[in-house]
């Protein structure tokens, strides 16, 4: 099976590409991310003097743990966007709820101000995925199912 079957699975149907954008920007960008907070991890345990890591409430292992977990449930939404899967939606919403979460308890009152752009683009992509056409595409049954 090759990568891109895995991905998008075999279906009679495309993927708008409105929620293609959205999702292979999911799966590249929260890759990365993950990478680099793996990168940033490292670097900041191994730092004596103190940093600006010190300014969030959550320690360090806290803070990858929440990165990784949050990075692994997106990478997973997008590959089930790309397949039609419609539980992909909601743990998307799982996915946004649980990093505003981590957010508010970890940043102090007074960085808030940086969680914003973030939240709007989460709610644009909240809207994406659940606006008319996309409801009808998550309707869709495959043609073939990959076991």
């Amino acid at each position: 099976m090759t990568f891109s079957v895995f991905i998008t699975g075999l279906y009679n149907f495309t993927v708008p590409l409105k929620l293609r954008i959205v999702s292979w920007l999911m799966i590249l960008f929260n890759g990365l991310c993950m990478v680099a907070s793996a990168y940033y991890a490292m670097e900041f345990a191994t730092q004596s003097e103190p940093s600006l890591i010190e300014v969030f409430h959550l320690p360090i292992w806290a803070q990858g743990t929440a990165a990784a977990l949050s990075g692994i449930m997106k990478i997973t939404v997008g590959i089930g966007i790309l397949r039609a899967l419609r539980w992909a939606r909601s743990l998307y919403v799982v996915a946004f709820v649980f990093e505003i979460a981590v957010a508010v308890m970890d940043y102090p009152p007074s960085l808030y101000q940086l969680l914003i752009p973030s939240f709007l683009i989460s709610c644009v992509v909240l809207y994406l995925l659940f606006r008319k056409s996309s409801s009808q595409y998550f309707q869709r049954k495959p043609a073939i199912q990959i076991s």
